[in-house]
């Protein structure tokens, strides 16, 4: 199935399966054509990290080599984003100033 919410569930349980720091998942249709009623080059990436999880949903153009390696770059564009929202937040929490 391809949605947010398994992403979700994709990262938690690789999280905990494989005893990470941190882990990351994608799920989408990279064509051709539709599946499960969606267009190509809708894609959902989640990462988990601690018990925390963050994921957003995409929809890529081109064709199916380019959305894979489009869905590569962004699901590793979203884990450095989110990392850097959650250390900054964790040293604001433990400093009380921003680093």
């Amino acid at each position: 199935m391809v949605s947010e919410e398994t992403a979700e569930v994709m990262a938690e349980v690789a999280h905990t399966l494989g005893h990470a720091d941190v882990s990351l998942s994608t799920t989408g249709i990279p064509g051709p054509g539709k599946r499960e009623d969606k267009d190509p080059g809708l894609f959902f990436v989640a990462t988990s990290v601690k018990g925390r999880v963050a994921s957003e949903g995409r929809k890529l153009g081109g064709d199916t080599e380019d959305i894979k390696r489009q869905v590569c770059l962004a699901a590793l564009r979203f884990l450095s984003r989110v990392l850097d929202v959650w250390l900054e937040d964790d040293r604001l929490q433990k400093t009380g100033h921003f680093a």
